[in-house]
């Protein structure tokens, strides 16, 4: 097993790799994180050797009870090389008696609290499992008919060419080795609990989850929102990226033509997902640039997917008014965030979310607009076509699921 990897954006990770080498099946993995300790030995996939093989694995989620799975796993004499969940799935895995490397996955988590989607290689197996709840998205697709690819998102699959089959089902395991493929549910859950913000903000707009085309699902947030709030804007402007869907369907829903007033660097990172707050501030200056001479003189109507600590929105908006814009009026596409989650969010505390003390009109103040709205929770459920509401993991807009369990375990978010 061969493995090269770095830190940076992959081309730079991948610069010195080898394409010569052959290999029947091949892992990879892509973070960004707020976590910078030891990061490059953190990078995945992370190997290790269990009964004289190679393992690796590839993970995207989080474990909520990581610090007390590291102390057990310590005190029983694993000795861990970097901070990654990963490496604590893979030492339960090693102490796991079942015999059989399928059952040795299962066993390792059922110890697991939290959300996840991973993948696993051996010498001769492809595995991958997607957690109990269907939190993290998961899907397999079919290149040229007899090759098959796993992805946390279906358009990786879109630009290799592979076709999507499906997505996996919650707690399912699919396993692929030389006898073909198979499937086994090896979790089961009362109800899935996905993760609402992969249709918010963290999918790109390219992918279809469970059925739902993520594009399409936002510009319905948007369209949502201008049927709940008509500000007297001249132009909409989307928060480049992850605003853009929305700010087509505001438009489209309003007939306020959309104009492009922010242009985005794209080399810089996510802002909400680093640690201080002088460096968010920093970062949102870096990468949004306006164009004065399409906001000057006119009332502007900014639309992102979510406001959640404010920065973002604070230090945009006074560059906005400094291009000579009359007025500026912000539209959230997400209701307010007042829960941190326990799952994937970069957020520990609620200190640290801007909704969950403040009134609209007080928020609109700090962050300096005219005007501010966020989408109702109707507008968001009716725009991800959610007729039960009772699929989606909704705690941190303040919508609990009714004693929602955690993966692999009958406990709650209560115990996080």
């Amino acid at each position: 097993m061969v493995t090269h990897k770095g830190v940076g954006l992959v081309c730079e990770a991948l610069s010195g790799f080898d394409s010569s080498q052959k290999g029947i099946s091949a892992i990879g993995h892509v973070l960004y994180t707020s976590d910078k300790h030891d990061e490059e030995k953190s990078v995945q996939p992370i190997t290790v050797q269990i009964d004289g093989s190679p393992l690796s694995i590839a993970l995207n989620g989080k474990i909520s009870n990581a610090k007390y799975l590291r102390k057990v796993l310590t005190q029983q004499g694993f000795c861990f090389k970097t901070y990654s969940d990963s490496e604590i799935i893979l030492g339960l895995i090693c102490n796991a008696k079942a015999a059989v490397l399928e059952n040795k996955i299962v066993s390792a988590l059922r110890q697991v609290k939290g959300a996840y989607s991973i993948i696993f290689q051996s010498d001769y197996k492809l595995i991958a499992i997607r957690d109990p709840n269907g939190c993290r998205p998961l899907c397999f697709g079919c290149l040229n008919g007899r090759n098959y690819v796993f992805a946390s998102e279906s358009c990786a699959l879109n630009e290799i060419g592979a076709k999507l089959v499906r997505d996996l089902l919650p707690g399912e395991m699919v396993v692929f080795d030389v006898n073909g493929e198979h499937s086994y549910q090896s979790f089961y859950c009362d109800k899935s609990t996905f993760c609402i913000f992969e249709y918010i903000y963290f999918s790109c707009p390219g992918s279809v989850i469970d059925g739902m085309d993520v594009g399409l699902a936002r510009r319905e947030m948007g369209k949502a929102l201008a049927r709940e709030v008509a500000f007297d804007a001249d132009v909409v402007v989307a928060v480049p990226d992850s605003g853009i869907p929305a700010a087509i369907g505001y438009s489209t829903q309003s007939g306020i033509p959309l104009v492009q007033g922010i242009v985005k660097n794209s080399q810089t990172g996510r802002s909400f997902t680093l640690p201080k707050q002088q460096l968010r501030n920093q970062m949102v200056r870096r990468k949004l640039n306006v164009i004065e001479e399409i906001v000057c003189d006119k009332n502007v109507l900014l639309v992102d997917d979510s406001i959640v600590r404010g920065s973002t929105m604070r230090n945009l908006i006074p560059m906005v008014r400094c291009c000579g814009a009359k007025k500026v009026f912000v539209c959230s596409a997400s209701p307010p965030i007042v829960n941190p989650c326990c799952y994937d969010i970069d957020i520990s505390t609620r200190q640290e979310l801007i909704a969950p003390d403040l009134a609209v009109e007080e928020i609109a103040d700090y962050i300096g607009c005219d005007g501010l709205h966020f989408l109702s929770m109707g507008g968001l459920l009716s725009a991800i076509k959610d007729t039960d509401c009772t699929h989606i993991c909704k705690e941190c807009l303040g919508q609990a699921n009714c004693e929602m369990p955690l993966a692999g375990v009958g406990l709650t978010t209560a115990d996080c």
